[in-house]
């Protein structure tokens, strides 16, 4: 499955999960690098009575990575 985050296309991979929940990872298709990942509920779960199946409970999009200096720095 295709996603697009921050203009980026990527191929979405799912990640079985022991629960009610889908896990999936985005990576660019040309160079396997993390785009992103989401997770998505995919069975009806009393923790989440208002949201019906298929509803994306977090997500998380990688802007940069790197090596950097400390615990609080910002790669470049």
């Amino acid at each position: 499955m295709d996603s697009v985050i921050l203009d980026r296309t990527g191929t979405a991979f799912t990640v079985a999960n022991a629960g009610p929940t889908r896990q999936e990872l985005i990576l660019d298709p040309g160079t396997g690098r993390l785009l992103g990942s989401r997770t998505t509920l995919t069975a009806p779960d009393p923790a989440y009575t208002d949201a019906p199946v298929g509803t994306v409970l977090g997500y998380e999009t990688i802007v940069a990575t790197g090596v950097v200096d400390s615990t609080d720095a910002r790669p470049a």
